[in-house]
C-alpha cells in the first residue's frame, strides 16, 4: 500500500466487486447509471480501488464474448475521463486495451457476436480518439499511440476502420480512373450540347409558331397606348375601373377542340412532327444530361441551361396534349353507321331443355322394357297439370310389385337347407400325416377322417351381425386445459386425456360430487409409495439428500448465472453444426474410406484380374 493511501474497507471493496460484474455482465447497449454512479463515489473515496476496479475491468477484457468487453470498454471511458490515477494505469497497459477492443492483428479476432464485436471496434476507437484530443498534451504516450495505429496498424479515424493498404491503394486507383471517366464522359457531354441545342431550339420555334397559327390570341394595342378618353368611352359601357383585372383560371385538362380541314391539315402534321421528335427524342436526351452533370463533382456550367431546356420542351409537350384534333369525316361516318333504321335485333338462340331422369328407375330397372315403361309413367306425369292430386296406394302398390319383380333375390342362408333335416350327418375332415415327406406318401388307405367339433350344429345356426342404429355425439369432454380453453374433444364415455366425460360448467369444474369420485377412481396413481412427499420431506430434513425422482419429459433447467449476455452456444448449436458433427466424425470418416477402398479394389480386380502381373500385386 502506498503510505498517502487510506486503508480500504472490506465490504465497499466487495460491493465494487459486486457492482463491477453486474454492470460488464448486463448485455445491454448502455450501462446502468445508478450502479455507475455508485462504482465512481467508490472510486472517489481511495485510489486503492480504482486499481481494484481497473484489474477486474482487465481481467474481464480477456473473456472471449464481445458483449462482455463492450460494457468493459465503456467502463474503462467512464472512469478514464474521471479518474486521473485510472489513466495512468490504462496508459501503461493500452497495448493491451488494443489488442483485446479493437482487434489489430488477424490472428487474434474479436469474439461474438458479430454485431457487437464491430460496435466494440468503433467504440474502441472513438473513445481513444476522445482520449487523445484531450489529454495528448498530458500523457506523449497517446500521440506515439495514435502514430502507431494510423500508419502502422492502417487504422482509419474517419469510418473508425482497419483499412488493408492494398485495399487503399484499389480504392484509390478506381476514384481516380472513375474521375478521368466521368470528366471525358461530361466532354462529351458539352459537345453534344453544342452540337444540339440549335436544333432544339429551331424545334420548339416551329411547334410554337404552329400554336400560335392554330390557336390566334387577339392583343389589345390601346391598353399599352393609354390613351385619357379610353376611360370615358369605357364607362358608357358600364366599366367604371378598365384597369381593374379580373384572375381567370384555366385547368390543363381541359382540352381546345380543332377542327381538321384543307387549310389547316398542313400545319396540324407539322406539329405533330415537332411533337414526336421532342417527346422521343429531345427530351430523354435532355434528362439524360442532367443526371450526368449531376453526378459530376465541380463541373456545372451546363447544368442551368439543360434545366431551362427541359422545362421549356414540357410546357411545349403539356400544350400540344391539350390540343384535340377532330375529323369532319370520321364525324359523319360514325352518324351514318350509328342510325336506329339499319340495326336489327336478333334473338339468342335458347339452350334445349334438360332431361329428367328418374332415380328409382335407374336404380331397380334393368331390361329395356321397364324402362321403356318409366319413360311412359313419366311423360304421363309430365303431361297431368299441377292441379291434379297425387298418385293413390293403388298405383303404388302395383308399381312396388313391378320393381320387386324386376330386383334381384339372393338365396337363403345354409341353416335353412339343413332345417328340416332330423338326422343330420356331421361334417368330417382328412387328417394329414405330418411325419412323411411332401412328395412320398402312402396310398388312400393310410387317410382317416376325423368328424369336425360342432360340425352338425354349425350347419342350423346362423349369425346376424346387428350393428344397431348410430347415435351422434353432442356432448364434449370441457375439461380444463393448461392454456384457458375447454377440452374440445368429442368423445362418447371416455378421453384419452381426461379419461370419463361427465357434466361440467363453463369454467370446467364437475357439477355432480358422485362424478367426482368416479373421475378420481379413473385415474391410475402414477406415484409410487416411496415417493409420497411427506415421506421426501422427511428424509431430506434428516439426511439432506433429496430423492425425488424426475417427472416424464420434464428436465430441470440450470439457471443461467448471467441472463443478459446472449449464450455462445446456442449461436454454435446451428442445424449445419450438428449435421457435420455426424459426417465429419472419425469412424464415421474411417468407415466411408473403407468402403470407398473396397469399391476401388473390386473395380480394379474387375479390369485387371486376368493379368498375372497385376493379381498379385494387389
Amino acid at each position: 500500500m502506498e503510505p498517502n493511501a487510506l486503508p480500504v474497507d472490506k465490504e465497499k471493496s466487495f460491493s465494487l466487486k459486486k457492482l463491477l460484474e453486474s454492470l460488464i455482465h448486463s448485455g445491454d447497449d448502455h450501462l446502468n447509471k445508478e450502479e455507475l454512479n455508485k462504482v465512481l463515489q467508490i472510486c472517489g473515496e481511495n485510489s486503492e480501488y480504482i486499481k481494484q476496479s481497473f484489474k477486474y475491468i482487465f481481467k474481464l477484457l480477456e473473456k472471449k464474448h464481445a458483449e462482455i468487453r463492450f460494457s468493459a470498454t465503456q467502463l474503462c471511458h467512464e472512469l478514464f475521463m474521471k479518474f486521473e490515477e485510472f489513466q495512468k494505469l490504462l496508459i501503461s497497459d493500452i497495448h493491451l486495451f488494443f489488442k483485446y477492443t479493437m482487434g489489430i492483428k488477424a490472428s487474434e479476432p474479436l469474439p461474438p457476436p458479430k454485431a457487437t464485436a464491430n460496435k466494440l471496434k468503433k467504440s474502441s476507437m472513438q473513445y481513444f480518439l476522445q482520449w487523445h484530443n484531450k489529454f495528448s498534451r498530458k500523457y506523449f504516450k497517446l500521440k506515439l499511440a495514435l502514430e502507431y495505429l494510423d500508419e502502422i496498424e492502417h487504422v482509419d479515424f474517419r469510418t473508425f476502420e482497419i483499412v488493408d493498404p492494398k485495399e487503399r491503394k484499389e480504392r484509390e486507383e478506381k476514384e481516380k480512373i472513375s474521375k478521368k471517366l466521368m470528366k471525358a464522359r461530361l466532354d462529351k457531354l458539352s459537345g453534344q450540347m453544342k452540337d444540339l441545342i440549335p436544333e432544339i431550339r429551331c424545334t420548339l420555334t416551329s411547334l410554337e409558331s404552329c400554336f400560335e397559327l392554330l390557336l390566334p390570341s387577339p392583343v389589345n394595342d390601346e391598353l399599352t397606348n393609354g390613351d385619357s378618353n379610353y376611360e370615358e368611352d369605357m364607362r358608357l359601357f358600364g366599366v367604371v375601373n378598365p384597369k381593374h383585372v379580373v384572375p381567370i383560371e384555366i385547368k390543363l385538362s381541359d382540352k381546345v377542340p380543332i377542327k381538321i380541314d384543307d387549310e389547316n391539315s398542313a400545319l396540324i402534321d407539322a406539329a405533330k412532327d415537332a411533337y414526336t421528335l421532342i417527346n422521343n427524342r429531345f427530351l430523354p436526351k435532355v434528362k439524360a444530361w442532367i443526371e450526368i452533370i449531376n453526378k459530376g463533382e465541380g463541373e456545372r456550367h451546363n447544368l442551368k441551361e439543360a434545366i431551362v431546356l427541359c422545362k421549356q420542351l414540357e410546357n411545349a409537350t403539356l400544350k400540344y396534349h391539350r390540343l384535340d384534333f377532330i375529323n369532319e369525316k370520321q364525324e359523319v361516318k360514325e352518324d351514318e353507321v350509328s342510325t336506329d333504321s339499319e340495326l336489327e335485333e336478333v334473338e339468342e338462340p335458347k339452350p334445349p331443355p334438360k332431361k329428367k331422369i328418374h332415380v328409382e328407375s335407374s336404380l331397380f330397372s334393368t331390361s329395356s322394357e321397364d324402362k321403356k315403361i318409366e319413360k311412359n309413367k313419366t311423360s304421363h306425369a309430365e303431361d297431368t297439370p299441377k292441379s291434379q292430386p297425387g298418385p293413390s296406394n293403388v298405383q303404388i302398390n302395383d308399381r312396388k310389385k313391378k320393381l320387386l319383380e324386376v330386383a334381384p333375390k339372393l338365396p337363403f342362408d345354409i341353416d335353412l337347407y339343413h332345417w328340416e333335416d332330423e338326422k343330420l350327418a356331421t361334417p368330417t375332415m382328412i387328417a394329414t400325416n405330418t411325419e412323411g415327406a411332401r412328395f412320398w406318401g402312402g396310398g388312400t388307405e393310410d387317410l382317416v377322417e376325423l368328424p369336425i367339433p360342432d360340425g352338425a350344429s354349425a350347419l342350423r345356426t346362423r349369425v346376424i351381425e346387428f350393428a344397431g342404429e348410430w347415435k351422434p355425439v353432442n356432448h364434449t369432454c370441457r375439461a380444463p386445459l393448461s392454456s384457458g380453453k375447454l377440452c374440445p374433444r368429442q368423445d362418447r364415455e371416455k378421453c384419452p386425456f381426461h379419461g370419463i366425460i361427465v357434466e361440467r360448467d363453463d369454467t370446467g369444474k364437475i357439477l355432480n360430487k358422485e362424478d367426482e369420485d368416479k373421475v378420481a377412481k379413473s385415474k391410475p396413481n402414477d406415484v409410487p409409495d416411496w415417493q409420497d412427499p411427506k415421506l421426501l420431506a422427511e428424509i431430506k430434513a434428516q439426511t439432506g439428500l433429496d430423492l425425488k425422482m424426475p417427472e416424464k419429459g420434464k428436465r430441470k433447467k440450470k439457471k443461467k448465472k448471467y441472463p443478459g449476455l446472449t449464450d455462445l452456444n446456442e449461436i454454435k448449436n446451428t442445424p449445419a453444426n450438428r449435421i457435420s458433427k455426424k459426417i465429419f466424425n472419425k469412424k464415421a470418416v474411417a468407415r466411408v474410406a473403407a468402403t470407398l477402398d473396397k469399391i476401388d479394389q473390386k473395380k480394379h480386380r474387375d479390369k485387371f484380374g486376368d493379368q498375372f502381373n497385376y493379381v498379385h500385386g494387389t
